[in-house]
């Protein structure tokens, strides 16, 4: 399974996506992702509360980290994206890929 991060100014969105599903999209029949939350963006967030939403979020959909394979994140807020990194490094026990716009 991949987890998607986008960390957007009011809200974090996390979306996973699963290998069953990307087969069904690109076969045209399926719809995406498998589940989508948001979490409020709070600047002032430390990474170890950002990663105990995370986890109990994935708890309650019944997901195990260990299910993730791969995480990719991407940010408009600069200065949340540290955390938000180092958050799904905790919980996925390893670090996603990041997104950035080339300067």
């Amino acid at each position: 399974m991949l987890l998607a991060v986008s960390i957007g100014n009011t809200n974090t969105a996390f979306a996973l996506f699963d290998p069953e599903a990307r087969k069904q999209i690109r076969a045209g029949r399926g719809e995406g992702a498998k589940d989508v939350f948001r979490l409020r963006t709070d600047r002032d967030r430390p990474a170890d509360e950002w990663a105990a939403l995370l986890y109990s979020s994935l708890a309650a959909r019944n997901i195990s980290a260990k299910q993730i394979r791969n995480a990719v994140q991407a940010s408009v807020v600069p200065v949340v994206a540290p955390r938000v990194f180092e958050a799904v490094q905790t919980t996925l026990g390893h670090a996603p890929v990041q997104v950035t716009a080339l300067e």
